[in-house]
């Protein structure tokens, strides 16, 4: 299938510099979206590694991903590997 937009991720470190401002980090993935608005995550080498089946998808971790749904108040967390780690609820 053809890619709409394809967009590196960024988490929030456990880590602060001196001035105390949180440092940031590039996740394993990136997000990829189509031109329906649904998103995946994607390797930097274009791999697959989710199915474009998310409305919203967040960085939690270096290799953690919060996925929403459309229209839904829940959600996975998906690891690096595309596996559903964690069902969310809101």
């Amino acid at each position: 299938f053809l890619l709409y937009e394809v967009e590196k991720m960024y988490y929030d470190k456990d880590e602060w510099d001196k001035e105390g401002n949180r440092l940031i980090d590039a996740t394993t993935l990136m997000r990829y979206r189509m031109s329906d608005g649904y998103e995946g995550l994607c390797t930097v080498n274009g791999e697959i590694v989710t199915e474009p089946l998310y409305w919203e998808v967040l960085p939690l971790t270096k290799d953690t991903y919060l996925c929403r749904y459309k229209d839904a108040s829940a959600g996975v967390i998906v690891n690096s590997k595309g596996e559903i780690v964690k069902h969310e609820n809101s």
